[in-house]
């Protein structure tokens, strides 16, 4: 009988250490790609920012609720196309972030801060998108920008990239 309790103190110790809260998890943003106000490179750039081929763990996934069926890249497209840029990067008052899309393609968008607290959502924007947002972040604070892109025959491309506003 002692056994047996010791062994489900033991059991139930080690599941609940093993399940992940998600909703939790701190993401690590580590630097920005720098671009001047034309969206021109003028320093360094992170490797990990403005792909379109990102596999994402299930705490980003979920960030994508309606749509985070796991869709094949079947479709041959131009790749090229759909990365996108943050520009000026560290922004001092506003940042504009560029997508370009062909017509039959759409973006869902989140931007959110290290521990994936969801700051803006768009869902849904289509053909090309570029959009502006104003220092309403902290200032020297990295943020990311998650976005999600699809086709009409299902194809889903995932991509990233951190930004910050400074003084």
């Amino acid at each position: 009988m002692k056994t047996t309790k010791l062994l489900l103190v033991f059991s139930a110790f080690f599941l609940l250490s093993t399940c992940s809260k998600d909703e939790n998890e701190i993401i690590n943003i580590s630097g920005i790609t720098q671009r001047d106000y034309m969206g021109n490179l003028i320093g360094s750039a992170d490797s990990d920012d403005w792909g379109i081929n990102d596999v994402w763990p299930s705490s980003v996934e979920a960030l994508f609720q309606k749509t985070n069926q796991q869709k094949s890249a079947a479709s041959v497209i131009d790749l090229s196309s759909l990365a996108g840029a943050g520009y000026p990067n560290p922004a001092k008052d506003i940042i504009c972030f560029n997508f370009p899309m062909p017509s039959q393609y759409y973006c869902d968008l989140r931007i959110v801060d290290s521990q994936l607290n969801i700051l803006t959502q768009l869902d849904s924007v289509q053909n090309y998108i570029s959009l502006q947002f104003h220092s309403a972040f902290t200032k020297n604070k990295l943020y990311r920008i998650y976005y999600k892109t699809y086709a009409t025959d299902k194809v889903v491309y995932r991509g990233h990239g951190d930004f910050k506003f400074i003084n």
